[in-house]
């Protein structure tokens, strides 16, 4: 019983920690690239003077479901802006791979 009481306090002292100052990843820069009847393009890259990467997903309006997570790496001369489709659905991102932010579209 007082390895239980143990275990649990420890739980909870686990659980109240805050989550690490430093982010892991950059906040992403979503700009509108243009739009169709059925749905908008969108550019997205890396906060400009931020070394690391971006982490987005994708979320549909409709029924709320996930998709994968996107990596958006710096661009460089072989690696261009990322280019996503949003139909009926849209973007969200992190900075700490836990807690995602909606991603609004620059006009």
């Amino acid at each position: 019983m007082l390895k239980l009481a143990l275990a649990a306090l420890l739980l909870g002292v686990a659980a109240a920690l805050p989550l690490p100052k430093t982010p892991i990843y950059c906040p992403p820069v979503a700009y509108r690239d243009f739009e169709v009847v059925v749905g908008r393009s969108a550019i997205i890259r890396p906060q400009p003077g931020c070394q690391r990467p971006s982490l987005i997903r994708k979320v549909s309006d409709l029924t709320g479901l996930i998709g994968e997570e996107i990596r958006i790496d710096q661009p460089t001369p072989n690696n261009f802006l990322a280019h996503v489709w949003l139909f009926a659905s849209h973007l969200e991102y992190t900075l700490d791979g836990r807690r995602w932010l909606y991603l609004r579209l620059t006009p």
